[in-house]
C-alpha cells in the first residue's frame, strides 16, 4: 500500500491519513465477512450435530420400548396379553428382569 500512499501523501498529509483509515477499514470490513462465513458454516455443522443426536435418542427409545415389549411378553406367561401382579412378581426372580430394571434405573 505503500506505493498508492505515497502520491496522496504528498499532496496532503491529512488525505494520506484518511486514505490509511479507509484502507483500515476495507480490509476489516473484508476480514468481519470471511469471519462470517465461517461462523454461519459452523452453526449449520452444528445444526447437523444436533438433528444427529436426536436421531440417535429416538432410535435408542425405539429400541428400549421393543427391549420393555420383548421382556413383558416374556413375562406373561398365560399369554392373554396382560401381565398381572403374580406374573411380574414371578418374573422379579429373573435375573434378566433384574439386570433390566437396574439399567432403567429402578433398583
Amino acid at each position: 500500500w505503500s506505493e498508492a500512499y505515497q502520491p496522496v501523501a504528498k499532496i496532503s498529509p491529512v488525505l494520506g491519513f484518511g486514505f490509511v483509515l479507509y484502507i483500515s477499514f476495507a480490509t476489516i470490513c473484508v476480514l468481519n465477512i470471511i469471519t462470517g462465513i465461517f461462523v454461519e458454516n459452523a452453526q449449520k455443522m452444528v445444526s447437523q450435530d444436533e438433528q444427529m443426536v436426536m436421531m440417535e435418542q429416538v432410535t435408542e427409545r425405539q429400541k428400549w420400548f421393543d427391549e420393555v415389549r420383548e421382556l413383558f411378553e416374556a413375562a406373561d406367561t398365560d399369554g392373554n396379553g396382560v401381565l398381572d401382579s403374580d406374573e411380574f412378581a414371578a418374573n422379579l426372580q429373573d435375573f434378566r428382569m433384574q439386570a433390566w430394571l437396574r439399567k432403567i434405573g429402578v433398583h
